[in-house]
């Protein structure tokens, strides 16, 4: 019951209520170069790029999907300059939402770490999700795993991943199993009725005509980010805080480094 009201505490505090909002922006911002590395990437594999405009297609309107997915597919950068810069500026802006989590993390865990780190490490992590996600997709395409199975493995393995690679301590694989676990089974339920809750009980293209598919996607991308916050909490609530686990290596050796370089002290 004592962590029940710790969990709707951190859910509608202001802090958690802010924290969806800059989150649910953060992924916004992110969505675009994020699908466009992928075709890029992916662009020569006509059954991931199905599967993934497939899973985009249950969360955002197909005429914001199809389209988008052409244009990369037909216009993707090949010549060496632009095609680095493509990836870079991508990566950088897709890694701002795992940003926004560091932050946040690394208030609750009290680890005490400059901001440009915090950066480095959202990026650093924003390209080992992409290479393992990518990875997993794969295998399962080789095993021939495919439609709701595939998702929720895709999902739970990542989000497990995702809630690991945040904390700045070294807890245990099991503490973030409850919060991805929810965190898939609300993502999954969302795909289902997302729009057949807008189609029945909603209005949105009488009201906003031509702007209705953007009233749609920033209403999704709200929806998701409160999903993946209260996952972050559900972990955050089971933690024991009487066993308090020791920093990651990393953590301790920019902490070091703090004290003995003055540049590193910047924020």
């Amino acid at each position: 019951m004592i962590r029940l009201r710790k969990l709707i505490e951190m859910m509608t505090s202001f802090e958690g209520t802010t924290f969806v909002y800059a989150l649910s922006y953060s992924i916004l911002l992110s969505l675009a170069p994020l699908s466009a590395l992928l075709i890029l990437f992916f662009r020569n594999t006509p059954d991931f790029l199905e599967q993934l405009t497939s899973f985009a297609l249950l969360y955002i309107p197909a005429e914001m999907v199809s389209p988008f997915v052409e244009f990369f597919r037909r216009n993707s950068p090949t010549e060496w300059l632009p095609l680095l810069f493509f990836v870079a500026v991508s990566l950088w802006v897709a890694s701002k939402a795992i940003y926004s989590f560091l932050l946040i993390s690394a208030h609750l865990d009290q680890a005490e770490l400059p901001r440009w780190f915090l950066r480095l490490v959202s990026l650093v992590m924003f390209v080992i999700l992409l290479a393992v996600l990518s990875g997993a997709v794969i295998v399962l395409q080789r095993f021939r795993i495919r439609g709701l199975c595939a998702q929720v493995l895709i999902l739970f393995f990542g989000f497990c991943l995702f809630y690991r690679l945040l904390s700045f301590r070294n807890y245990q694989w099991r503490i973030v199993f409850r919060g991805a676990a929810l965190t898939t089974a609300g993502l999954t339920l969302l795909g289902f009725f997302f729009f057949v809750c807008i189609r029945r009980f909603t209005r949105y293209e009488s009201v906003y005509g031509p702007l209705s598919s953007l009233v749609i996607l920033f209403l999704s991308v709200y929806i998701i980010a409160a999903i993946i916050y209260f996952g972050f909490c559900v972990n955050q609530v089971a933690k024991d805080k009487d066993l308090v686990q020791p920093l990651k290596h990393y953590t301790v050796l920019v902490n070091r480094l703090r004290r003995i370089f003055p540049f590193s002290r910047m924020k």
